[in-house]
């Protein structure tokens, strides 16, 4: 009787397993995630500029940090994810995307970013333009990667339709 239902468990698991059923559980999984960690980094990039601008006016650069850490971490936090993900010939394209999204991201963070924190209300307005000038498309590329990967995540969508319940 064991060795009868543990039989019967190994077709049920070869059998499932054959048909993909896993792999299109973990697609549209990683197509949900993907949509969440853009949906926050959108708010938390856009939370930075808001602080710049808080900054720029006030004169006081400190509170740019803050932003900036959370920031850092979260995208570490998703490339990290991104990373883990098994690639299948249905998210590869995706994953693709969101890690060339991050990384571009990423370095922005790294790299300018901390630029603005260097500032005082000593520093000479060129210098400030200068720096500016960096993240001009800042908001905008973002929201254009967003876009591609969007129209990458709707074709997911289109192949591994959700069985209504």
């Amino acid at each position: 009787m064991f060795r009868g239902s543990i039989f019967i468990c190994l077709i049920a698991i070869v059998f499932i397993s054959s048909c993909g059923f896993q792999e299109k559980h973990d697609t549209l999984e990683f197509n949900t995630r993907v949509t969440t960690i853009n949906d926050s980094l959108a708010n938390m990039v856009t939370q930075w500029h808001d602080s710049l601008d808080h900054a720029l006016l006030k004169q006081s650069y400190i509170e740019l940090q803050n932003v900036r850490i959370g920031l850092g971490e979260f995208i570490a936090g998703s490339r990290l994810y991104v990373a883990n993900t098994p690639p299948t010939k249905s998210n590869e394209k995706l994953k693709n995307l969101e890690d060339s999204l991050l990384v571009t991201q990423s370095a922005k963070v790294a790299d300018i970013y901390p630029l603005f924190e260097q500032f005082s209300a000593l520093t000479p307005k060129e210098t400030m333009d200068k720096t500016k000038a960096l993240l001009f498309d800042d908001l905008e590329s973002i929201q254009a990667q967003m876009a591609a990967i969007r129209k990458e995540q709707a074709v997911i969508a289109g192949k591994n339709p959700k069985k209504k319940k």
